[in-house]
């Protein structure tokens, strides 16, 4: 009984610091690896020329 009280508390814990991140890498997969911001516009393809961001969302749906 114990046990579950502290995995509650942790949880707890957790979530008002922030809690866990979950980092998923998609240049390479999802759209080509050369992706840049700019401040105004936001993300872009810089190269190759043609490319859109997340063009192959599809194939992996």
């Amino acid at each position: 009984m114990r046990l579950g009280t502290e995995v509650e508390e942790t949880n707890i814990r957790l979530r008002v610091r922030g809690g866990v991140v979950l980092d998923l890498d998609f240049d390479g997969v999802l759209h080509p690896e050369d992706v840049w911001r700019r401040p105004q516009t936001g993300p872009y393809v810089a190269s190759p020329p043609g490319h859109a961001l997340f063009e192959h969302a599809a194939l992996l749906a």
